[in-house]
């Protein structure tokens, strides 16, 4: 039973469910899309290095590692298109054109020797080999995602501090998340025999964590305040989904003597059943420590006070009626209404 390859399995399933949340708050918002299809491509690195890892033969390993291949090829390239596209930069359309186009050419080389042309047993699992051309790669990687970061510091200089100070928040976030994303360049090294752990997935979680803050804090990506309780949702759910399947990938083949994996699935569920509601409580009390201070969801509020008021006979049970309703929002003993004269 390999145990390191539940974390970059999980973070794949965290990932995806953010890139997902984000294209469903609006498909039609370019952003959206972008970071979209880099979550995805995120996804498809750590699954299938994921598998690769429970490869029994090094031809299955090295099988799984050209797919997630695939994924990793495009990681640079949407993540320089994103930033060029957030931050409104005339780019020249050819020039990103030919990104994706190399992009393509990539994949289909990459069932070759020339990207992975062997596969190594580490300590933590297999890892592929760089090809006689894999070098290309990991240079584009660090080039792109510097480029990206320049470009964000460029703009972050021309922004004015009182008029687009939101704007300014907003970009610091990235800055932050893009610039802590070079450090993945540690797993392209590893392809050179360099013995050490391919800790990028650590780092692909960090990203999506500065990316998921700035979201519900500086509502970036146009993602207002209000879908908080959706977003809590979506990572309670990716983080049980994930649990659960490297479960089943896992202890699946351990138990088949103790009654096959039709009982070990009933215990998974039993348990995530009895575990949903009091995590998803917890993270709701987390999330609102951290980013809810002084906010409320003010629209639910208004609407449930409407609803009671619009019951009221006379301005005495109005007053009444309103006040017993901010005191339940707002957890005061004592409310009290001045009417205008």
């Amino acid at each position: 039973m390999n145990i390191y390859i539940i974390a970059p399995f999980i973070t794949s399933i965290l990932i995806l469910s953010a890139g997902l949340f984000v294209f469903l708050k609006d498909k039609k918002n370019h952003n959206n899309q972008i970071f979209t299809a880099f979550c995805i491509s995120m996804f498809i690195w750590l699954l299938f290095y994921s598998l690769m890892n429970c490869a029994q033969n090094p031809q299955a390993a090295l099988f799984m590692a050209r797919i997630g291949f695939c994924g990793i090829v495009f990681i640079p390239i949407l993540a320089f298109h994103f930033i060029i596209n957030f931050i409104e930069l005339k780019f020249p359309k050819t020039l990103l054109q030919l990104l994706y186009l190399s992009g393509i050419i990539s994949i289909i080389f990459s069932q070759s020797n020339y990207t992975y042309n062997d596969i190594k047993l580490h300590y933590w699992g297999w890892y592929p080999t760089a090809g006689k051309y894999y070098l290309i790669f990991p240079s584009m990687f660090a080039f792109l995602f510097l480029a990206g970061v320049c470009l964000l510091f460029w703009k972050l200089n021309r922004l004015n501090n009182q008029i687009q100070a939101h704007k300014i928040q907003q970009i610091k976030y990235l800055l932050f998340a893009f610039g802590i994303g070079i450090i993945g360049v540690v797993d392209y090294l590893v392809k050179y025999n360099i013995e050490i752990y391919p800790f990028g997935y650590i780092i692909a979680l960090i990203f999506i964590l500065i990316i998921a803050y700035a979201i519900l804090k500086h509502h970036l990506m146009d993602i207002n305040v209000v879908i908080k309780k959706s977003f809590i949702y979506t990572i309670t759910i990716g983080l049980f989904t994930g649990t659960y399947v490297a479960g089943i990938f896992l202890l699946g083949q351990y138990i088949q003597n103790l009654g096959g994996h039709i009982i070990f699935t009933a215990l998974i569920i039993i348990l995530v059943a009895l575990l949903f509601q009091p995590l998803k409580n917890k993270i709701n009390q987390i999330i609102d420590k951290l980013f809810f201070k002084s906010s409320y969801e003010y629209h639910t509020a208004l609407k449930n006070i409407s609803k009671k008021i619009s019951v009221a006979n006379n301005i005495d049970e109005l007053n009444a009626l309103t006040s017993n309703e901010i005191k339940n929002i707002l957890k005061v003993d004592q409310v009290k209404i001045q009417p205008f004269e």
